[in-house]
């Protein structure tokens, strides 16, 4: 299964951005870059191959996650310097507004 870009942590509400991490497992690079190809680190707002460079195995600052979304959906997820890039399957609709509303709602319970 491919996975896609999906948002960044600026995109997302303090509540989602918290949900992500603690519902993480560290990876390696070799696992994340089986499930994320270099097409999708291409394939971001950012129009360049900035994150296929930071994430290339000889960066030393950055991490990769596997994570859920709320609703369940699989994420695999780049941490560099304090930002994360998140990566969902490239056959699911994600709603922003409905995992944001999960993750409140998971914080209350």
């Amino acid at each position: 299964m491919a996975y896609i870009y999906w948002a960044s942590c600026p995109d997302l509400t303090y509540e989602l951005a918290s949900y992500m991490p603690d519902h993480a497992e560290g990876i390696s690079y070799s696992t994340f870059r089986r499930y994320v190809s270099r097409e999708a680190l291409e394939a971001n707002p950012w129009g360049e191959d900035a994150l296929y460079r930071i994430s290339c195995p000889d960066n030393w600052g950055r991490q990769f996650f596997r994570s859920e979304l709320p609703s369940g959906v699989p994420t695999y997820y780049l941490y560099w310097s304090g930002f994360e890039i998140y990566f969902v399957p490239d056959d699911e609709t994600v709603d922003f507004e409905e995992e944001q509303a999960l993750a409140l709602e998971s914080e209350d319970a």
